[in-house]
């Protein structure tokens, strides 16, 4: 019979720590962006976390989950979260500045005359 809840305390503090990085993460995405006034922001507040509550739930399901091969998925899945949340708001603590993915650096071979 499947438990309810997470009384695994290695479970259960994944679980913590994960949904922590989301919630930081999208925090910290909403205020670099600025996409919102405030009360905007309060109304698509439930679409903007739509995706990270799904995520928790899912997750949750699977760190309580009676089959072994999907609580190590779920563990899997808590881990890389956690840890790419962390060097993303890392990388912004950093260098204090918002880190745009779309520009890229232009490599140019010693040998061409001109990149481009």
């Amino acid at each position: 019979m499947p438990s309810h809840s997470l009384q695994n305390s290695v479970s259960f503090g994944l679980f913590c720590s994960t949904t922590f990085a989301l919630v930081v993460h999208k925090v910290l995405v909403i205020w670099l962006n600025k996409p919102f006034a405030v009360h905007q922001l309060l109304l698509a507040s439930p679409f903007l976390f739509a995706f990270d509550i799904l995520t928790i739930i899912l997750l949750r399901r699977g760190l309580i989950s009676s089959s072994k091969v999907v609580r190590a998925v779920g563990t899997g899945i808590a881990s890389f979260l956690t840890i790419a949340s962390a060097v993303s708001v890392s990388y912004y603590f950093v260098t204090r500045s918002r880190i745009d993915w779309r520009k890229t650096a232009e490599v140019c071979s010693p040998h061409e005359v001109q990149c481009g």
